[in-house]
């Protein structure tokens, strides 16, 4: 829960973050849970899931809990995501 406190405190970034050029080879590596894309993914989008989440429950604390437990969600179904089939 540190590193969410801290991405809440810290400084927000652009929210028209930049997606990846190949998507397709963006969703392989967070597939194989590479650290970085895992980041990536993270710093995409962060702060629209959080935007969303804290205006449905009006509270911060709550909000971070549930967008934590959105992003651990994602981590643990990476691997059933088919991008002929699902949007991520």
């Amino acid at each position: 829960m540190t590193n969410l406190n801290h991405r809440v405190e810290s400084e927000r970034r652009p929210a028209a973050a930049k997606l990846p050029a190949d998507w397709d080879g963006f969703v392989r590596e967070l597939q194989a849970h590479e650290p970085e894309a895992l980041a990536r993914f993270f710093d995409l989008f962060f702060d629209r899931v959080y935007g969303h989440v804290r205006n449905m429950v009006g509270d911060q604390q709550l909000a971070e809990d549930l967008t934590q437990d959105v992003f651990l969600n994602v981590y643990r179904r990476l691997d059933a995501y088919d991008p002929q089939r699902d949007i991520l």
